[in-house]
């Protein structure tokens, strides 16, 4: 896989796991975020939303103003939750939305503390862009992919969590993948799939991928065209198993297990 330098840093950023503090609102962050981030934002989603609609009908000045009005008395709680976190995790960066104000306001109220912390130039768009670009290079990588496949009880999800080439797509997911497949504990929103996805894919670095087969929605996602694509053209290896064994695992997989763990409100 071959990037630009702008874009192989983003990447670098992501396979390392490295410590992120997300500066955005929590509505944003809800929506989707870096899998290593933590949400310690400046502005709350009311905030956020005041802030908007003063840029939109008085323009960036009168926005900038408001915003810095609205947390100025919160400035030093901020700076102390950042600073723990920092102190924690020596390498972190900040971004919010785009590398804009959000960024660099908390950069310098850091600086006056003493504390010199990265932004990603760009913000989140960069960092979501770049996962985008992972899940594309598939396309152009040189593993094999193995499909494991089998009917419903023959234990495939078992035997891919026993492979160290394996990424369980149902366990990013949330989701067992059938029609009774759902599990105690709520999806992930989309972005937030795509995004862990793409960061376990840029850490795999074995020639090999092991995939369970599936059909293209687990639950209410969907895998990415680019791996759905390159998952029909795979090769595949069946998994057979007696039908009492099948009845016993489905017995245990969705029914007692489920009864032991919570079931869930959703298939």
């Amino acid at each position: 896989m071959k990037f630009g330098r702008d874009i192989e840093h983003k990447m670098s950023i992501i396979k390392n796991d490295t410590p992120l503090i997300d500066l955005r609102a929590p509505i944003e962050f809800n929506k989707g975020a870096m899998p290593s981030s933590i949400n310690i934002p400046i502005l709350n989603n009311e905030q956020r939303a005041s802030v908007g609609i003063k840029y939109k009908n008085e323009g960036g000045g009168s926005a900038e103003k408001l915003g810095f009005n609205l947390v100025k008395d919160k400035k030093n709680e901020l700076v102390s939750m950042w600073k723990k976190f920092i102190k924690e995790n020596p390498d972190t960066y900040i971004y919010c939305m785009r590398g804009g104000r959000r960024s660099q306001i908390a950069q310098q109220w850091l600086n006056d503390e003493g504390i010199n912390v990265p932004f990603i130039k760009g913000g989140y768009k960069t960092l979501r862009q770049s996962c985008i670009e992972i899940l594309n290079s598939v396309n152009d990588d040189q593993k094999e992919w193995i499909i494991l496949a089998g009917r419903t009880g023959t234990g495939k999800t078992t035997i891919l969590k026993d492979l160290n080439s394996a990424i369980d797509l149902e366990g990013h997911a949330h989701h067992r993948g059938s029609a009774f497949g759902g599990l105690a504990e709520e999806q992930p929103t989309v972005i937030n799939f795509e995004n862990n996805l793409a960061s376990e894919y840029i850490k795999h670095d074995s020639k090999i991928l092991f995939l369970e087969d599936e059909c293209r929605r687990i639950g209410k996602l969907s895998i990415p065209n680019a791996w759905y694509e390159k998952m029909e053209k795979a090769k595949i290896v069946t998994i057979e198993l007696d039908i009492e064994e099948r009845i016993s695992n489905i017995a245990m997989e969705y029914v007692y297990r489920p009864l032991e763990n919570g079931l869930s409100k959703k298939s």
